[in-house]
């Protein structure tokens, strides 16, 4: 069976509506520790739009499962942490870098504790 160039398989889009639907036990699930740390009674804010302005080539990118969330910490400093969560289905050159780059754009940006997490597929 010949693959159509133009068709492309959309394997992101479920695991970010799963991921925003059961964030919380996600997390519990994937990093216990973190969903210790945070407050579950303040509401978690999705930033859908933060990573285009944090890596602008990532607009390019046909993946939209990266996904950020704030979240307010248990310890009442009114603290937040960025979850970077990562779909990947297949094998990309500079994942690891992307992910680091991320990371560091976010910190520099928020000057707050960041998770990443890369959901590998």
């Amino acid at each position: 069976m010949a693959r159509r160039g133009a068709e492309r398989t959309d394997f992101d889009s479920p695991w970010k509506e799963v991921l925003h639907r059961l964030f919380p036990q996600f997390l519990a699930f994937v990093a216990a520790d973190v969903h210790q740390a945070i407050d579950w009674k303040q509401k978690v804010e999705f930033q859908p739009q933060e990573l285009n302005k944090i890596l602008p080539s990532s607009r390019s990118s046909k993946g939209i499962a990266d996904l950020l969330a704030r979240v307010h910490l248990l310890s009442g400093e009114g603290a937040w942490v960025y979850c970077h969560v990562e779909a990947q289905a297949f094998p990309k050159r500079n994942f690891a870098e992307r992910m680091f780059r991320t990371h560091v754009r976010l910190f520099e940006k928020e000057r707050r504790p960041i998770f990443s997490l890369a959901l590998l597929l």
